[in-house]
């Protein structure tokens, strides 16, 4: 018994030498070695040290700005302390803590300990040269070496291989980045990136194979790689890029799918230089498989008591229509939405396909299914280099910590996208940190968002009118809106400023103010008028698309310099003070701001001068705008827009001249400002209306060869009158009769436009013909403008 007592404790002794003994070697190799940044040595390992003894000094080599004394506090070493691998060691990792130092080695002289170092070196500046397809600006927020940053060979490796990526995606793939590093002392360097962009890579065709059904020219305007054209040799519009590829990719499958194509299949999706060099060539493959028309609709539910008649009656779906991908969406999302409305949060709705190839038909089958109820964890922004991340989740429905809700998801996205801050904006989820937690991942393109308009027109007696203008729609990133408006002609002197702030207080109150002045001399009115004012707005949601505004207006008018004899234009000479509330009402639901092919909206305003309001008028007036977009087909949209006005005197004194209405090509197209309304007899001199409604039907089509460019063409036919009785009368505001010409006859138009979507924003060049007006109406060929009225 005794001897097996002795031999567990002779083994567990030499078991604790034997790994005591293996660990020491360990170090010791390691200090013999000084491989890299080892536990010693570093870099600069130049012998063996000898353990044991105390270190008699110390010494320190290859320092610039720190004393010998710093380095040596920094190591914690001292003199009387041992020559111990262990102490060495702690020394070493304290000198790397410190972030001071690339490289650090420790030798022995005698009893002298060696501190080699290597400072390491900062980031003074960051210089870029040659380019010119990137902004200085831009190239650095790419980049991850930034000034003041600690100097590195790797990171500075890692940056030129992503300013190569930048410039791929735009299309540069024979750019070269040669990196410079100068070292201006006391351990700083300036880097520059020395760039060499060469020719830009443009696309010389684009193919498809496999189409039967859509001609190339028509895919051709659903892939954002565009064909090298005269026009695009002056922008980079037809760059060939990877990222391109796989977007187009997409937008195929998109186009097909909505089209009927439920197994549409794009093979392959590449790129190849021209055997001449010529540009790139884009060969698209694709399998379009057969067209279906929805045969049968039918609704499924697991959960308990969830009824499925009652959800299928949710169902917006007809047999025999054509089946559309965004259709089956839009209705799974209509089925959860009423599934939710019924009680059942958690529900599910996903829908699976039968088809019957031979007879193009295709079954929809909705399955309703309970699922776990699963929370946003977090909401992240990514690519708004300009806009604030607040400016962005502002218009999220969800928060994070909300149930999920694809409807909400959805919502958001068309909100972010209304903004037109975006040039593209997406909305994806990914796995949170457990199963019932989501992570909702928001990317967006910035798209300019200021623009410096012009517009103008030229009347049948040759008087010209310009317009330039300033708008900035997303001031500083935060979502304000700044206008300054200068428009100018013969006759006409107009001055806009305006600011608004679409979230007053955090909240989703719209607060502005506006200041204006106006000058008219003479041309259609015999008289010169000039206003000068202040306006104040709020207005605020009843509910995610109806809006409701209230406005405060003080302005002071003064008309002068008459020329007319005519009584009823001399009563008008003279100031006054006019204190105007105006509320509006107004309903948005159409697709896009910028490109509108699908919905409806319209607004209300009823505006009150005077009364206890004070002022030198009193009046009442109201006015209705309405517009409905309808997609026709493929490629054209129709658009039918009316609108109404009628404004009241409040006392027994008519309306005066100038708070009447002055209608022409914004009723009719065709038509001067001021070209349609009642006039005095003989003179002429327009007076304005007090009532007026009418309407216009458009039909708008991309332009063959240009569409790719922007261009759109419309057809319109305008029809609308303007008036204050509908009849020859006399009108008197005291000092004496004047005869007026009045006609409630329909005037109408007809015409043609181009819209070109150019980079600054919408310009549009109409040329119309009236079919239909009175002897006193005044007319006008052709205008163009900046902008887009919806």
């Amino acid at each position: 018994m005794t001897f097996v007592s002795a031999s567990l404790a002779s083994n567990r002794f030499f078991t604790i030498a034997f790994w005591r003994a293996c660990f020491v070697a360990f170090a010791l190799l390691s200090l013999n070695l000084g491989t890299g940044h080892g536990p010693i040595f570093g870099n600069f390992a130049q012998g063996q040290i000898t353990f044991g003894g105390s270190i008699g000094a110390i010494a320190v080599e290859g320092n610039q700005r720190f004393s010998d004394q710093a380095v040596i506090l920094q190591s914690g070493l001292k003199v009387g302390d041992s020559f111990d691998a262990f102490l060495l060691n702690d020394a070493l990792k304290r000198l790397y803590s410190t972030g001071n130092y690339a490289d650090v080695g420790f030798s022995r002289r005698g009893n002298t300990l060696v501190i080699r170092v290597e400072e390491t070196l900062f980031v003074n500046r960051i210089i870029f040269s040659g380019n010119s397809a990137y902004k200085a600006e831009d190239l650095a927020r790419f980049i991850s070496l930034k000034p003041t940053d600690p100097f590195s060979k790797v990171q500075l490796q890692r940056d030129v291989n992503i300013i190569l990526s930048a410039y791929a995606e735009k299309g540069f793939y024979n750019v070269s980045v040669e990196p410079k590093v100068n070292d201006i002392g006391r351990g700083r360097v300036d880097v520059r990136f020395a760039i060499t962009e060469g020719r830009l890579s443009r696309v010389s065709s684009v193919n498809f194979v496999g189409n039967r059904n859509f001609s190339d020219g028509r895919l051709r305007r659903v892939v954002s790689t565009k064909q090298q054209s005269f026009i695009r040799g002056f922008t980079s519009g037809d760059a060939f890029g990877e990222s391109k590829l796989a977007q187009d990719m997409a937008l195929l499958e998109q186009f097909y799918k909505e089209q009927g194509y439920a197994d549409f299949r794009l093979i392959s999706a590449q790129g190849a230089m021209a055997s001449d060099r010529s540009g790139f060539v884009v060969t698209f493959v694709i399998e379009e498989g057969p067209r279906y028309r929805i045969n049968d609709m039918r609704v499924q539910s697991n959960m308990e008591g969830l009824d499925s008649a009652a959800l299928k009656r949710a169902l917006r779906l007809r047999r025999g229509s054509i089946y559309k991908a965004s259709a089956i969406v839009e209705n799974e999302e209509l089925l959860r939405s009423r599934a939710e409305s019924m009680g059942f949060a958690t529900a599910i709705v996903t829908s699976e396909l039968e088809t019957t190839s031979d007879k193009g038909l295709v079954d929809v089958i909705f399955k309703a299914e309970a699922g776990p109820r699963v929370t946003i964890e977090r909401i992240e922004i990514r690519g708004n280099l300009r806009t604030r991340d607040e400016v962005i989740r502002r218009e999220m429905r969800l928060a994070e910590g909300d149930g999920f809700s694809a409807n909400g998801l959805q919502r958001s996205l068309q909100r972010i996208r209304n903004l037109g801050y975006f040039g593209n904006a997406n909305i994806r989820t990914i796995n949170g940190s457990s199963p019932d937690k989501t992570v909702v991942i928001v990317e967006v393109e910035e798209a300019s968002t200021g623009s410096l308009n012009f517009g103008g027109g030229v009347s049948s007696g040759g008087t010209a009118t310009f317009s330039l203008s300033y708008n900035e729609r997303n001031f500083l990133g935060r979502g304000q809106t700044v206008n300054l408006t200068l428009s100018v002609g013969e006759d006409l002197t107009n001055l806009d400023a305006s600011f608004k702030e679409p979230w007053f207080l955090g909240r989703e109150i719209g607060a502005g103010v506006r200041g204006f002045y106006s000058e008219v001399n003479s041309g259609d009115n015999p008289y010169d008028r000039q206003e000068i004012g202040v306006s104040l707005e709020l207005s605020y949601k009843l509910s995610e698309k109806l809006t409701q505004g209230w406005s405060y207006t003080l302005k002071h008018t003064d008309v002068s310099n008459v020329t007319s004899s005519e009584p009823v234009i001399i009563d008008q000479e003279g100031s006054s003070m006019r204190s105007i509330v105006e509320h509006r009402l107004s309903f948005f639901d159409i697709d896009s701001t910028i490109n509108p092919t699908d919905g409806y909206l319209w607004s209300m305003s009823n505006s009150l001068a005077g009364g206890i309001f004070g002022g030198d008028v009193d009046w009442l007036s109201t006015t209705l705008r309405a517009s409905y977009y309808r997609p026709l087909g493929e490629v054209f949209v129709f658009r039918l827009r009316g609108q109404a006005g009628y404004i009241s005197s409040l006392n027994d004194n008519p309306v005066p001249l100038v708070d009447r209405f002055s209608l022409g090509q914004s009723l009719v197209r065709g038509f001067r400002p001021s070209g349609i309304g009642p006039r005095t007899v003989g003179v002429g001199s327009s007076i304005g209306a007090t009532t007026y409604y009418g309407a216009s039907a458009e039909l708008m089509f991309p332009i063959p060869g240009l569409a790719g460019f922007g261009f759109k063409g419309r057809f319109f036919v305008d029809t609308g009158t303007a008036f204050e009785r509908g009849e020859a009368y006399t009108l008197n505001y005291g000092k004496g009769v004047t005869d007026i010409e009045d006609s409630d006859a329909w005037r109408a138009s007809t015409g043609v436009g181009i819209t070109w979507a150019s980079p600054v924003g919408p310009i549009n060049f109409d040329w119309s013909n009236p079919e239909q007006q009175e002897s006193f109406d005044r007319t006008q060929s052709f205008q163009f403008g900046f902008g887009l009225t919806l």
